[in-house]
């Protein structure tokens, strides 16, 4: 194996796993937030509308933040969500970075274009998303 196919793989394996623990700390948050949340309400039945619906309070990072201090099951499920969106972008970022030091000019466009997109419609829907 040459150098070249080691540093593919090797490339492979660190976006994989990028994915793989951005998924799986995804899955913790939500599911300790949904232990939290049946361990909050108890026997009662809960309205769906509140499950479904938005909490509007949880609108910034940094509320999500300090609610999950709190012990706020929505911020931690909400949490879990923000992992999940951020995982695929961390994974663009990461490969534009590879794409640098490998100084492959068609895939840093590439990657580029692809992360300028996903940026533009996570900015785009964190100031116009709940208008």
């Amino acid at each position: 194996m040459n150098t070249t196919d080691s540093k593919k793989e090797q490339m492979e394996i660190t976006l994989s796993n990028i994915l793989r623990g951005g998924l799986i700390l995804s899955m913790l948050c939500l599911g300790i937030g949904a232990i939290i949340f049946l361990w909050q309400s108890g026997s009662q039945p809960e309205n769906l509308e509140i499950i479904v619906g938005e909490h509007n309070h949880l609108n910034s990072l940094q509320i999500v933040l300090r609610s999950i201090i709190s012990g706020d099951s929505y911020a931690i499920l909400q949490l879990g969500i923000i992992i999940l969106i951020l995982t695929p972008v961390l994974r663009v970022a990461t490969c534009l970075w590879m794409f640098c030091l490998q100084r492959d000019l068609l895939y840093i466009l590439v990657s580029s274009v692809v992360l300028l997109i996903l940026l533009t419609s996570l900015f785009i829907n964190a100031n116009f998303g709940g208008q």
